[in-house]
């Protein structure tokens, strides 16, 4: 239930685009693997490619206080394929 729930919570943001089926939709976290915010993201990649069919990769970027994983983001193209988990306390 908890992961159909988080599944749609992302799909509502996430747009699918056939012009973009090609390429895998990218999660982006700010943190070590193996932390909540992984299994997290682990849990709406799992959601977003069953709904969509489409390959989902959940990137582990940490160090820096999460601006690594931050920086990486911003590198990335503009086209709606990367998401970002972030923390907040």
């Amino acid at each position: 239930m908890l992961r159909k729930v988080l599944a749609s919570l992302a799909l509502s943001l996430f747009l699918y685009s056939p012009a973009l089926a090609n390429s895998p939709t990218k999660i982006v976290v700010p943190f070590a693997p193996g932390g909540m915010s992984d299994i997290t993201a682990r849990i709406l990649a799992e959601g977003i490619s069953l709904e969509t069919g489409q390959p989902v990769v959940v990137e582990n970027r940490p160090g820096g206080f999460t601006l690594v994983g931050l920086e990486y983001l911003l590198r990335q193209p503009a086209d709606g394929r990367t998401l970002f988990i972030a923390a907040v306390s």
